[in-house]
């Protein structure tokens, strides 16, 4: 299992074909499950951890502190779960949309089933975001990097040209970030407001 969601992330091209052929609703949400799971119980620790490494936490002490921490392992892996599933339903959704708009049909199992494991894949490696200063670094990269087998999943769900995947891809992040940034201007624009 494992291997076939790094292969998916680091060798697109080679399993995406592969993979489809198995595509199933059921194994894509375990994917995403086991996947943050994982990255939801070490990211925990390292929360709950965390008081203790820096001495004391708002003045609740080093075991106070430990104790609210302590909570994160459990909370953090269930939060993980529930949003990478949501996730994982979302964009993949809203890049049928703009596949059906293109013409693919009968794609949307195979694709929720080749983005979970790129999800899975994307979600483990997503425990260096624990390393101070490096990790995010790091992991921004991979998720950038993440953007190609994102785009050769497309192409072998819907089994589009290149142009027709990029544009299902890249339309609705266009939007998304519209959206967002619109959201976020709004939220600020009372602040910016001269009296």
């Amino acid at each position: 299992m494992f291997k076939k969601w790094f292969e998916a992330l680091f060798l697109p091209m080679k399993a995406m074909p592969k993979l489809k052929k198995e595509a199933n609703v059921g194994m894509a949400v375990l994917y995403v499950v086991i996947g943050y799971l994982i990255y939801g119980v070490v990211l925990g620790v390292a929360i709950a951890f965390l008081p203790i490494m820096l001495g004391a936490m708002g003045g609740l002490g080093m075991m106070g502190g430990f104790g609210l921490g302590a909570l994160s392992i459990v909370t953090m892996p269930i939060a993980m779960i529930i949003s990478g599933i949501i996730g994982l339903f979302i964009g993949a959704g809203l890049i049928h949309l703009f596949a059906y708009i293109f013409g693919g049909r009968n794609g949307f199992v195979k694709l929720i089933y080749l983005m979970a494991a790129l999800t899975a894949a994307l979600a483990i490696i997503g425990i260096i975001n624990i390393i101070p200063l490096i990790g995010p670094i790091l992991y921004i990269l991979v998720a950038i990097y993440g953007i190609y087998p994102t785009i050769v999943a497309i192409k072998e769900a819907y089994e589009f040209s290149w142009g027709k995947a990029v544009l299902s891809f890249v339309i609705p992040v266009i939007i998304v970030l519209i959206i967002f940034f619109a959201f976020t201007a709004a939220m600020f624009a009372p602040a910016m407001v001269v009296m």
